[in-house]
Order: C-alpha cells, then sequence, then structure tokens
C-alpha cells in the first residue's frame, strides 16, 4: 500500500515501488512500506535517508525524470557511510528515487525546488 502525508495540499512524502528501472507505470509497494524513508519532500539541496529495515543497507539508487530518463545512477550506496544525496545539480521538477537493495526496492515521488 502507498502511503502519502498531505500538508497544504503538497505532497511531502509518498512511496511506490516500480518494476523496472524507470518506468512511467507505478506498483504498490505491499511488503514493508516505511523501512526506507526520505527527507524533505519537497528537497532542495540535500535528501536525507532513514532505513529502519533489516539486512543490507548498501543500495543501488537511481534518479530518473518523469520521462523515465536516468537522470543520477550510483551502484553500491551505503547507508552505513552516508545518510544523504546532494540534488543541487537537478533542475526544478518531479523525479522518482529508486532504491533497491537484495531483500527490497522502494521508489520515491521527489519533488525538486
Amino acid at each position: 500500500r502507498a502511503t502519502a502525508i498531505w500538508t497544504g495540499g503538497c505532497i511531502s512524502y509518498l512511496q511506490m515501488v516500480l518494476q523496472t528501472s524507470c518506468p512511467t507505470g507505478i506498483k504498490k509497494n505491499l511488503e514493508d512500506p516505511m523501512a526506507l524513508s526520505v527527507w524533505p519532500n519537497p528537497v532542495t539541496q540535500d535528501i536525507r535517508f532513514g532505513y529502519t529495515g533489516q539486512g543490507n543497507t548498501h543500495f543501488h539508487l537511481v534518479i530518473c525524470d518523469m520521462a523515465g530518463k536516468t537522470i543520477y545512477e550510483k551502484a553500491d550506496y551505503s547507508l552505513d557511510d552516508n545518510n544523504s544525496i546532494d540534488l543541487s545539480f537537478l533542475k526544478t521538477g518531479i523525479y522518482l528515487l529508486k532504491a533497491s537493495n537484495n531483500t527490497a526496492t522502494y521508489t520515491f515521488k521527489i519533488n525538486k525546488y
């Protein structure tokens, strides 16, 4: 089930899982929708990660625009060593952030301002 928190008419958090790297179709995550979280959203510069799941804290990160084009990719991002990434290089818009490890895949809709 996707989770959304609405504040002032804006989505501040929305978690979805995609079927492939950067498709436009969305599949809901029914297993563990809250194990990985990102904030703030909307973001202007750094986005932070929180992970409450069990097991591997190394993630493959992919950021795609809404057309499905990969904008950023990091193959082995360790949440043990880092808990944020700088998104100041992104233009204002809406992006999909996909984080996957050997146990789960999480995709977030990110609003960049």
